[in-house]
């Protein structure tokens, strides 16, 4: 089932969460979601396009692409 998940959310971050994914233990929780979340948002902050979209994203600045659904 996990495999299954990071593909969805793969589907929805973009390919690289994969690498994340295996770089990060290999398996697929809300926690790693949450983390590349975070992540991807700070490389893209500066540039004023991006907001977080998700009430429940704001308190982890987990604000670049959907945290809640893989």
């Amino acid at each position: 089932m996990d495999h299954i998940k990071t593909a969805l959310q793969a589907y929805n971050f973009g390919t690289g969460f994969f690498d994340f994914v295996a770089s990060n233990g290999g398996k697929y929780t809300k926690e790693i979601a949450i983390k590349f979340s975070q992540e991807q948002y700070k490389k893209v902050t500066h540039t004023g396009m991006y907001h977080c979209l998700r009430p429940e994203a704001v308190p982890y600045q987990a604000c670049y692409g959907d945290i809640v659904h893989p």
